[in-house]
């Protein structure tokens, strides 16, 4: 269960912390804002709670996707194997460890966009596989794995926001 009080007091000796080490320059503001945040956590417990099965579907969803997402780099690899029959050597689970690793590393890191840690990690932790027995495909492999998991999924979106948009506007000039 959530101790509101237990946690404010925390969070309050945590910003007076980090105000002494000068990491916090206005404690009354982030006070208001941890304040703010504890509000929303509070409204999303009481959500989950109040809808459990809503919740597991969503959990089921977001569960379902993260493996598609994790699994994009072994079809791209498997993709690769008439044409170059040398990576060979690797299974599904190898690949899926490594973009999960890739992932956790990126997904951790506060960066904007984060797209060049991710190519980094993605040279550093696939070039065992990509760079073997005289064959250098890294370069592809990373395009064509950026393509199906994160180009793909841009355009659709667009494409689905346009079309969105278009009804609405659509319907409300036919209200008019």
């Amino acid at each position: 269960a959530f101790k509101r009080n237990l946690v404010e007091r925390a969070g309050k000796k945590l910003i007076m912390l980090l105000t002494r080490l000068h990491l916090v320059k206005k404690p009354l503001s982030a006070v208001k804002k941890f304040k703010i945040k504890m509000d929303e956590y509070e409204e999303g417990a009481k959500l989950i709670k109040q809808n459990p099965k809503q919740f597991i579907i969503a959990l089921a969803y977001n569960f379902i996707q993260r493996i598609a997402f994790f699994s994009i780099s072994f079809f791209v690899y498997i993709s690769f194997f008439k044409a170059y029959p040398e990576i060979k050597g690797f299974n599904y689970f190898d690949l899926f460890a490594i973009q999960v690793l890739v992932a956790l590393c990126v997904d951790s890191l506060p960066l904007p966009g984060g797209v060049g840690i991710s190519e980094y990690l993605y040279i550093l932790l696939f070039g065992t596989i990509y760079q073997r027995n005289g064959i250098d495909i890294l370069g592809s492999a990373m395009i064509l794995t950026r393509v199906f998991n994160f180009y793909i999924p841009l355009i659709v979106t667009g494409i689905i926001v346009v079309f969105k948009q278009f009804f609405e506007l659509r319907k409300i000039g036919k209200r008019s």
